[in-house]
């Protein structure tokens, strides 16, 4: 009687989900959530509780939304002024960054100044300097915020700063920052810093939307006047793991005019989080307008319209005329941006994909070999990076338009978490994230080849494949 029982339950499961599915996902998630459910009914039912619905709540989207209309109506000087600024940028760039300030509701800033910064040691001092400076704020908004020797350091010096009378604030994602708030924030707050979670991942929570959803931004702005966006958290360089050797992160320090629309962006997560609008003439100093490089900033997630930011990419993908380069750890493109990436490759775009040679997510990296073999045999060059592991997310589009943030090129990034990305018009900044990519080539030995590897071997790259819409 209990195996009758259970065996009706599960095709209770199956038939009873299938309507859920279709009407809450795209065709190709809703295939592969209905194959695992399929296979596997009660596994799958608990995955999908957990983390099958669309994105976030609808609860905390509205708050989200609220957020980022709220600050922007009340404190325009960030995202407002002069008209956007296209002056320099080829005329072919023009409906891109139309389509961008659509995504991210920025315009355009020119006269900034940027300074690449790809050794971890490296951003960790010059951030620190930045605070030992402060002279008003610091705002820091992170992904992974580590409870470790580098986390220290950053914790001493934002001590320092509040002892100097600086108004130090700190956003942390609940899930990469959990062993953080268990331990030394409880210090920093008695210090005087304000520390508060993002997204919890409590279990009232799980009961109104998916959990996995993150604020996978890496951000920081000191006084209004420097700015830091990148790949890169404030964490060791190997990431709490000796697997791998140090992660390869890429950080670009901003100084003039896109510093404010970068407050802009922690202004709405910490109201977000808060309640509480940031006030106050220093949050917002005249910016230096002499640099030479032309920016626009643009936040993702659940403020914004899904699949907007892998629009943006795939616009920018078309765009290219000679070659494009892609660095990252995680290659899960979706068959939009997949097809056009192949189909630059067709239109004799030379196109280049530099990723980790082992990753730290076994099963991702099953899946991305998939689409990297699929795109080798279209004529792409993939190279497999073999010196630490490189977290760094970069895109250059011939030598006119540059791509760095938080974003993987992949699903999750595209339309899940709360992602943040820097857009770099210019031949002289698109050349030197250029020269980046290619160092990054330069060590990597090894090139993805397009046959398939051994039976087993690509059989479970075609699993993998097949659930990627999940991953």
């Amino acid at each position: 009687m209990l195996a009758w029982l259970y065996l009706g339950s599960e095709w209770i499961i199956r038939i009873g989900m299938i309507p859920i599915v279709l009407r809450r996902r795209r065709p190709e998630s809703a295939l592969a959530w209905l194959t695992t459910i399929f296979f596997i009914p009660w596994i799958g039912l608990s995955a999908y509780v957990v983390f099958g619905r669309q994105r976030l709540g609808r609860r905390h989207v509205a708050q989200i939304r609220e957020a980022v209309r709220v600050v922007r109506r009340t404190r325009r000087s960030g995202i407002e002024g002069e008209s956007p600024a296209r002056s320099g940028v080829p005329a072919r760039h023009h409906d891109l960054i139309a389509l961008a300030e659509l995504v991210g509701a920025m315009p355009t800033r020119k006269g900034n100044h940027v300074e690449m910064i790809s050794n971890s040691e490296a951003m960790v001092r010059r951030l620190i300097a930045d605070i030992d400076e402060a002279k008003h704020h610091v705002h820091i908004d992170m992904y992974i915020y580590a409870d470790d020797e580098t986390g220290a350091r950053v914790n001493q010096a934002l001590a320092r700063a509040v002892s100097r009378g600086v108004h130090c604030r700190l956003l942390v994602d609940a899930h990469g920052s959990r062993a953080f708030l268990a331990g030394s924030a409880g210090t920093l707050r008695r210090a005087g810093v304000e520390i508060y979670p993002q997204l919890s991942v409590s279990p009232f929570r799980l009961l109104l939307e998916r959990i996995d959803v993150r604020n996978h931004r890496k951000l920081a702005v000191i006084d209004g006047r420097v700015g830091y966006v990148g790949s890169q958290n404030i964490v060791n360089p190997d990431y709490g793991s000796g697997h791998f050797g140090p992660w390869r992160d890429l950080t670009v320090r901003v100084t003039g005019p896109g510093v404010h629309q970068l407050q802009v962006v922690f202004m709405e997560d910490w109201y977000a989080e808060r309640r509480v609008i940031l006030s106050g003439d220093d949050l917002f100093p005249a910016p230096d307008q002499g640099g030479a490089v032309t920016i626009q900033i643009v936040p993702s997630g659940a403020a914004f319209e899904a699949d907007a930011l892998k629009d943006l990419i795939v616009a920018a993908i078309h765009e290219a005329e000679k070659r494009i380069i892609i660095t990252t750890p995680y290659f899960i493109p979706g068959e939009t941006a997949l097809a056009a990436l192949r189909i630059a490759v067709r239109r004799g775009v030379r196109v280049d994909l530099v990723v980790p040679e082992r990753a730290n997510h076994p099963i991702v990296s099953a899946a991305g070999r998939s689409y990297l073999r699929e795109l080798a045999r279209a004529g792409a060059n993939v190279y497999l990076h073999q010196s630490g592991l490189l977290h760094a997310k970069t895109i250059t589009v011939d030598d006119a338009l540059a791509v760095i943030g938080s974003s993987n090129f992949d699903i999750r990034s595209f339309d899940l978490n709360l992602e943040l990305n820097l857009l770099l018009f210019g031949k002289q900044v698109s050349l030197d994230v250029l020269e980046q990519q290619e160092l990054y080539i330069g060590e990597s030995k090894a090139i993805l080849r397009p046959d398939r590897p051994s039976r087993w071997g690509g059989l479970a790259e075609d699993a993998a494949r097949l659930f990627s819409p999940l991953l």
